[in-house]
């Protein structure tokens, strides 16, 4: 009988000693597995230099897309393609900064999104992606920065138009620049009749002097404003001001002509 009990009792010892044993190795093995599985599924990616004005294609195996970034204006358009055909184009700003990616062409699909990110002159500008490439039952996924580029001077964040009256409107030109600079014009027509800056430094600009041209008039007095845009705020330009032309009798307005989000 006593026999009998050290059998059994070495028994189970073995069992667990297998138990454990078969336990570990299928940990280890799904460890490994997952490792291999990311592994092959993520792709490292390294950036590249551009030029504002330049046109570039990076190539990430099947899928490549075309860059142009604009020396003038803060916009980056991108042409995606998969296997050299175009199958989107979008347009990045500073206030519309994403775009989703859901393509297909043929078996390829890509799935994620683009992001930019703008900076002041001097600063690193830069196009982030993340997104996945599927191949019939093989997928594959990018992350990382795409191109980064420097503005050597301010860019136009967004151009506004406002009619005061019917043959006088003004043009407010927001630009990329960490004093906020703001160009306002006054056209009649393709004419203009004058120009101002605001800024941080230069909030408040009085038109002090009566302007005059073809049958536009602006009267003296009239005052342009500009409030910061800050996280908590737009940015916006506003006027109070008085005008008249010969299709128009004196009239003041009142009222904001431009409105932005930037960073």
């Amino acid at each position: 009988m006593a026999i009998l009990k050290s059998v059994i009792k070495v028994n189970a010892v073995f069992y667990i000693f297998i138990l454990l044993l078969c336990t570990t190795f299928q940990s280890a093995g799904q460890s490994t597995e997952e490792n291999n599985e990311d592994t092959l599924l993520s792709t490292k990616m390294s950036s590249s230099s551009v030029q504002p004005g330049m046109y570039i294609v990076r190539y990430f195996d099947n899928i490549s897309f075309g860059i142009y970034v604009n020396e003038e204006i803060a916009k980056v358009e991108i042409e995606v393609m998969i296997d050299g055909f175009t199958v989107d184009h979008t347009i990045l700003t500073v206030e519309e900064n994403i775009a989703i990616l859901d393509l297909q062409s043929d078996s390829i699909s890509i799935k994620g999104s683009l992001a930019a990110l703008f900076r002041y002159p001097s600063n690193i500008s830069k196009i982030r992606g993340d997104w996945v490439v599927q191949s019939g039952s093989d997928k594959k996924s990018y992350r990382g920065e795409i191109i980064y580029w420097e503005y050597e001077n301010p860019v136009v964040v967004k151009k506004e138009v406002e009619w005061i009256l019917p043959d006088l409107n003004i043009v407010s030109e927001i630009y990329l620049e960490s004093d906020q600079l703001v160009n306002i014009s006054f056209y009649t027509g393709p004419q203009l009749m004058m120009t101002s800056l605001l800024s941080l430094g230069v909030n408040t600009v009085v038109i002090s002097k009566e302007i005059e041209v073809g049958s536009v008039t602006i009267y003296p007095n009239s005052v342009l404003t500009l409030q910061i845009n800050t996280p908590m705020q737009q940015g916006q330009v506003m006027l109070d001001g008085t005008f008249s032309s010969m299709n128009t009798e004196k009239i003041n307005y009142k009222g904001v002509i431009a409105a932005w989000n930037y960073p």
